[in-house]
């Protein structure tokens, strides 16, 4: 099989022609990387055969080439990158239940949101009240999607989990779970846009607010 780094350096020189910028720490990373492909060309032999023939200082897990160029077969180590994840509790409260005791539906979304500001608040460092005060802005809903698994009675204390599914230009997906004691209760996700004040359309994150959106990204 051929190696992806080979192609891409060969596509890079064909369609550039820039050999030049290629710096000799950039060539030598393609050459390690199409090193284990070529021998397992040349001698039929499986690439990750290849590389356990190879002198550990050179391909090793912790060294970049290993990491970036094979795909390992299963049940080989992957770390999977991270990302955050905004947690929070909420209590139950008389105001979110009917006359029986149960959380009104609708009271969920109002739930929602507070999660939403305090992320923009807490985790963000970027709230509400400055995006409208000060920065003549705020974040229009787009769209709303909502999932009811089993119902919070009054008393009941809400885990809350938030993380980034998509982070575009100016539009962000975010996902929300509520769980009670380990049983989901309801999930939403929620598309929200950034727009400045009177223009009537969206507009870009500011740079800063999406950087640290960005931590919370699922990837």
């Amino acid at each position: 099989r051929k190696c992806r780094s080979i192609a891409f350096t060969v596509s890079f020189i064909q369609i550039t022609g820039k050999t030049r910028s290629i710096s000799s720490s950039c060539f030598m990373m393609s050459f390690l990387n199409a090193l284990p492909a070529v021998l397992a060309y040349r001698f039929k032999a499986a690439p990750w055969l290849i590389l356990q023939k190879l002198p550990s200082p050179l391909y090793s897990p912790n060294n970049p080439p290993y990491s970036t160029c094979l795909s390992r077969p299963t049940g080989a180590p992957y770390s999977p990158v991270a990302h955050k994840t905004f947690e929070i509790e909420k209590k139950v409260r008389m105001q979110h239940c009917d006359p029986g005791g149960v959380v009104f539906t609708p009271q969920y979304f109002n739930l929602f949101v507070e999660v939403l500001e305090d992320w923009f608040a807490d985790a963000l460092r970027h709230p509400f009240s400055h995006l409208i005060s000060q920065d003549s802005s705020g974040t229009p809903a787009m769209r709303i999607e909502a999932r009811f698994h089993a119902p919070s009675k009054l008393g009941d204390t809400l885990a809350f989990r938030l993380h980034l599914e998509r982070l575009r230009s100016s539009t962000a997906l975010i996902d929300i779970s509520a769980r009670c004691a380990n049983e989901r209760c309801c999930s939403m996700k929620f598309l929200y846009g950034f727009s400045r004040l009177g223009s009537f359309g969206l507009t870009p994150w500011p740079d800063v607010l999406r950087e640290r959106m960005g931590e919370y990204l699922r990837r």
